[in-house]
């Protein structure tokens, strides 16, 4: 699921990967891609509706690392992690996914260059959105 908001620079790369693995993995039946933006728990019934083994939230994430820096973070430790644009606090979005879907959630952090209203994605960070995907479709098998 990408999170985050479009209009607010790096805050978008979540939507970002979202779209490019639609792209590259379209026809996977194994794969379910969503775009969650600001308010991610509205994507709850669709997800229900797929039934995952495991949800993987992408975001723009402040862990204080360098531009474009990717994290995998278990939602035990995202209390330490900044995020910007969401109506409810991540942590707590990841708990509540994991309870009603069963499953474990995760967060795939990059650490955004800007979070400005109206900015584009930066480059730092198109080129980590542009590795998540090509690594998560190898993953996939294709």
């Amino acid at each position: 699921m990408g999170v985050g908001s479009e209009i607010n620079g790096d805050d978008a790369a979540g939507l970002w990967v979202v779209r490019g693995l639609l792209r590259t993995l379209k026809d996977s039946p194994h794969l379910f891609c969503i775009e969650g933006g600001v308010v991610p728990e509205n994507a709850l019934g669709p997800l229900r509706k797929f039934e995952p083994d495991w949800v993987i939230l992408v975001d723009a994430a402040d862990f204080e690392a360098t531009s474009g820096s990717i994290r995998l973070v278990d939602t035990a430790d995202i209390d330490g992690f900044s995020f910007s644009s969401h109506t409810l606090p991540l942590g707590m979005i990841c708990t509540y996914l994991g309870q009603e879907l069963g499953c474990p959630v995760w967060l795939l952090g990059l650490q955004p260059a800007s979070l400005e209203f109206g900015d584009p994605l930066t480059d730092e960070v198109r080129h980590s959105v542009d590795e998540i995907i090509v690594k998560l479709t190898r993953l996939m098998g294709n």
